[in-house]
């Protein structure tokens, strides 16, 4: 029965992982499940899986890629790059010189100043 909980537990946990890269040249990978990666501080190339994902890059100059679900991306205090997905996204870019590509069904705001 122990070994049984922990392998939900380890599924569970590899389906819905939380990413956080702070203060450094991050890569940040998703995998199928529904993702929350943050990239803080500099340069961080974000790529989210399969799921319903939330992605945030601060602080530098990100590159941030989303697929396959319906995805919302931050893109802040740099000059951002956020592509969504092949469902549908939200991308908020704010504070430098933006650029944004909406998914296929995708909804896109922009924050530039």
């Amino acid at each position: 029965m122990t070994q049984f909980k922990a392998l939900v537990a380890t599924i569970i946990f590899s389906a819905t992982p939380v990413n956080f890269g702070i203060e450094g040249d991050d890569t940040l990978l998703g995998g199928a499940g529904n993702d929350v990666l943050k990239g803080d501080a500099d340069n961080n190339p974000i790529k989210t899986g399969l799921g319903n994902d939330e992605a945030f890059g601060e602080d530098g100059d990100d590159g941030i890629t989303n697929r396959g679900g319906f995805n919302e991306m931050h893109g802040d205090l740099g000059d951002d790059t956020l592509n969504a997905g092949f469902e549908g996204g939200i991308l908020y870019c704010g504070d430098g010189d933006d650029s944004m590509t909406g998914a296929h069904f995708g909804l896109g705001g922009a924050d530039d100043d």
